[in-house]
C-alpha cells in the first residue's frame, strides 16, 4: 500500500467511475482497476461494488474514505509546511509531490541510529541507494535533514521538527493498514515469532493451534529465547514480532504492555515454601540461586532489586533454558527466581514451591514488539492480537496470577 492508491481510492469514490477517475488521473482503466484491487488485498476488504454504471462505495470503503483523506492530507501538509515560500509560483506550489512511505521510514531509522551505514545495514539496502532517497526525500520536503559529517548524520533542527511528525504519519498509516483486516479472511505465507524462553511451554501450543484452526495455510516459526537475543532477532528483521521481558523504549519497536507480575522464590518441594509467607530480599539473597544468565530481561529485574536491597545475590550456577533450571530446582540444587506463570503446572504437582518476595518486590513487564521500520504482516498481526488475548484469557481465568495492564 502507497499514498498513491489511497490517492486514487478517493478518485475513484468521489467520481463513482473507474473511468471517470482514469481520465482525471491520466491513467489507464486497468491500471486503476489493478491498484484498486491492490489496496482491497492489503486492507482485507472490498472498497466497491461493482456494476456496469459505475463503482459504488462500500460501508467499509465509506468508513476507510474519510481516515483515508485525513491521512493524505496530513502527509500533503508534511511537504507543503515544510516548502519554502521560493518555491511558490503564483501563490501555488510548483510541484505537488508527497514523499513516499519508505522513504520516510527511512528517515527515521538514520535519524534513530545516526548513522548511513548501519541504517543500510539493518534495512538491507546499499548506503547509495539510502542517502539517494534521503536526499529526494530533502528535496520533496525543501529541507535539509541532516548536517553529513564524516562521523555520521547529525539531524538538523528541521529535521528533528519533522521527524516527530513522520513517526506519527508512519503510525497511522500502519494503523489503518492493519485496522481494516478481517481474521476471518484465509491467511498465508509464514510469520516468525519470538517468544521468551520462560513462556514458550505456556504459549506454544496455544499460538500454534489457533493458527492450525483459522489458518492453516501460514507457516508459523517459532524461536524460544532470552528477551535480549530477540530483541535483536526483531532488530534485524529476523522475526516479525516477539513477546519480550522489560524491553527498553524505543523508537524503532511499537510496543504494547501486556501485563505486569511479581517474581517469586521458587524452591524445592521440601523447601516449604508458601505463597502465604513473603519472604524478605535479605534472606533470599543468602539461598544458593540458580539464576539466567545476565543478558536476560528477568536477571537484570533481579539484579536491579538485589542493588536497592544492598544484599550480594549468592548465584551458584547460570542457566539460560528454563526446562534445565526447573528440573535443577526440583532436584534440590537450589532456588531460582521467576514469575509464576512458567511454573504453574510444576507448583499444582507439588514438584515445586513458592514464597512472595518482599522489600523489595520484584516486578517484570510482559509486552508484545513490532518492528516500527516496516509495515506489520496480516499473519503477523493475527498472532499478536491472538497472544494478547491467549493471556488475558489466561490471567481471567486464574490459570496466570498476575494483573493485566492497563496503559
Amino acid at each position: 500500500m502507497d499514498v498513491a492508491q489511497l490517492q486514487n481510492f478517493i478518485q475513484v469514490a468521489e467520481l463513482g467511475s473507474l473511468s471517470s477517475a482514469a481520465d482525471h488521473l491520466k491513467m489507464s482503466q486497468s491500471a486503476l482497476s489493478r491498484q484498486i484491487g491492490a489496496l482491497e488485498d492489503v486492507l482485507g476488504v472490498s472498497l466497491f461494488m461493482r456494476h456496469r454504471r459505475g463503482m459504488v462505495i462500500t460501508a467499509q470503503g465509506r468508513n476507510i474514505l474519510e481516515r483515508a483523506r485525513a491521512l493524505v492530507t496530513e502527509w500533503d501538509e508534511l511537504s507543503t509546511s515544510t516548502r519554502s515560500s521560493s518555491m511558490l509560483l503564483n501563490g501555488q506550489v510548483a510541484t505537488r509531490v508527497i514523499p513516499t512511505v519508505e522513504q520516510l521510514r527511512n528517515f527515521i531509522q538514520v535519524a534513530e541510529l545516526g548513522s548511513l551505514s548501519s541504517a543500510a545495514d539493518h534495512l538491507k539496502m546499499s548506503q547509495s541507494a539510502l542517502s539517494r532517497q534521503i536526499g529526494a526525500l530533502e528535496d520533496v520536503l525543501g529541507v535539509s535533514l541532516f548536517m553529513r559529517h564524516r562521523r555520521g548524520m547529525v539531524i538538523t533542527a528541521q529535521g528533528r521538527n519533522i521527524l516527530e511528525r513522520a513517526r506519527a504519519l508512519v503510525t497511522e498509516w500502519d494503523e489503518l493498514s492493519t485496522s481494516t483486516r478481517s481474521s476471518s479472511m484465509l491467511l498465508n505465507g509464514q510469520v516468525a515469532i519470538g517468544l521468551p524462553s520462560a513462556l514458550e511451554s505456556v504459549l506454544s501450543i496455544p499460538i500454534v493451534s489457533a493458527f492450525q484452526a483459522q489458518h492453516p495455510e501460514v507457516l508459523v516459526q517459532l524461536t524460544s529465547a532470552y528477551s535480549g537475543y530477540l530483541l535483536e532477532l526483531l532488530h534485524q528483521g529476523e522475526i516479525d514480532l516477539a513477546v519480550l521481558y522489560n524491553p527498553r523504549i524505543s523508537h524503532s519497536l511499537r510496543t504494547k504492555t501486556l501485563l505486569h507480575e511479581d517474581l517469586f522464590l521458587i524452591g524445592p518441594p521440601g523447601a516449604a515454601l508458601s505463597r502465604e509467607y513473603p519472604l524478605p530480599f535479605c534472606e533470599i539473597a543468602q539461598k544458593d540461586l540458580l539464576l539466567p544468565t545476565r543478558r536476560n530481561g528477568l536477571r537484570d529485574v533481579v539484579e536491579t532489586n538485589s542493588r536497592k536491597a544492598n544484599v550480594q545475590l549468592n548465584v551458584v550456577i547460570e542457566v539460560d533454558s528454563y526446562t534445565a533450571l526447573r528440573d535443577l530446582v526440583r532436584h534440590g540444587y537450589g532456588y531460582t527466581i521467576l514469575p509464576l506463570a512458567p511454573v504453574c503446572d510444576e507448583l499444582s504437582a507439588g514438584q515445586l514451591t513458592a514464597a512472595p518476595i518482599t522489600d523489595p518486590v520484584p516486578s517484570c513487564r510482559l509486552a508484545l514488539s513490532y518492528p516500527s521500520y516496516r509495515d506489520i504482516s496480516r499473519a503477523a498481526q493475527f498472532a499478536g492480537e491472538t497472544l494478547t488475548t491467549l493471556i488475558a484469557d489466561r490471567v481471567s481465568q486464574g490459570i496466570w496470577p498476575t494483573r493485566i495492564s492497563k496503559t
